[in-house]
């Protein structure tokens, strides 16, 4: 059957059956960029890649195989140490406006072409969508341009937090003072911290798809000065969790977001992050998930 409305298959194919004069249609497919080529095509007792250029396709060299092979773990790469150099740079307290710690979470979205030197956004462009970029935890923000980019922060004379829109296509979120001193303990309260991500996480991955930014999408959560910090997600539902966190640094999984999408696509995407996170204070996975794979809380 052919669908006149644009529909995804499960791979993430789109079709659309465009009517022509003479009756006839013609099938138009929308194969979004895979994250990890090449791919091969196999027909008629043949195995061959195939390159796409301005003026078709052409079989690729031993070079351009090498390249393509090794492009998901370069982009990667790339991402983990832009992810690294920012965090680094905000424990040496760098910048007009130094972040504070008390405990620090980052968050990085970065496209795989982020450093191609492809992309470059329109800084006006994104503060006209700055309302998609909003901070984690806070409502009210100071939006500015910046040699980055664009920036919304918070006020006051001390920086617990802000987001920078970078013009080559990647993001950083942060929140300062996310450990809590509590009855002589440092404690970080899971159901608020992963409730300021889930709550702006779909309208940042928006935003970005608004200014033009290719996917796919590196995502990144980074916890930062936690060690012994109690991560609690206790509930009337749940065991105490004693286990206090041991790493300083918890970069957690990288997740891949290969093409816009729905909040649940978003949520399905990055939960393998918080299920690590959730391991490291004793449970087999997170508990704020549903069956679907959508992060609710604890209205699960």
């Amino acid at each position: 059957m052919v669908r006149n409305a644009i529909e995804p298959s499960i791979s993430g194919i789109r079709m659309r059956a465009v009517p022509l004069s003479n009756g006839n249609k013609v099938l138009v497919l929308r194969i979004p960029r895979s994250w990890n080529p090449p791919h091969r095509v196999t027909a008629q007792g043949k195995n061959k890649f195939f390159l796409r250029h301005s003026a078709g396709v052409h079989e690729p060299s031993i070079e351009e195989l090498r390249a393509l092979f090794n492009q998901s773990a370069v982009a990667l790469e790339k991402a983990r140490q832009f992810r690294d150099d920012r965090i680094e740079a905000a424990i040496r307290g760098e910048g007009q406006r130094p972040l504070e710690d008390g405990g620090r979470l980052f968050v990085h979205i970065v496209s795989t072409a982020a450093f191609s030197g492809m992309v470059s956004l329109d800084v006006e462009a994104i503060h006209q969508k700055h309302q998609n970029f909003s901070l984690l935890g806070a409502s009210g923000m100071s939006p500015r341009f910046n040699f980055h980019g664009f920036i919304n922060e918070r006020g006051g004379d001390k920086n617990h937090g802000y987001t920078q829109i970078f013009r080559v296509g990647a993001l950083e979120a942060t929140m300062a003072g996310i450990a809590r001193e509590h009855e002589g303990r440092k404690v970080i309260t899971g159901l608020g911290v992963e409730g300021y991500i889930f709550k702006n996480l779909t309208s940042y991955i928006n935003g970005l798809k608004e200014l033009g930014v290719p996917t796919p999408l590196v995502v990144m959560f980074t916890l930062e000065g936690v060690s012994g910090a109690k991560y609690a997600v206790l509930s009337r539902r749940f065991f105490d969790e004693d286990v206090p966190l041991t790493d300083d640094m918890l970069r957690l999984p990288e997740c891949i977001v290969e093409e816009y999408g729905s909040d649940l696509d978003y949520h399905k995407a990055v939960r393998p992050a918080f299920d690590t996170l959730w391991n490291a204070i004793g449970f087999a996975k997170s508990q704020f998930f549903d069956e679907e794979g959508r992060w609710v809380g604890e209205d699960r």
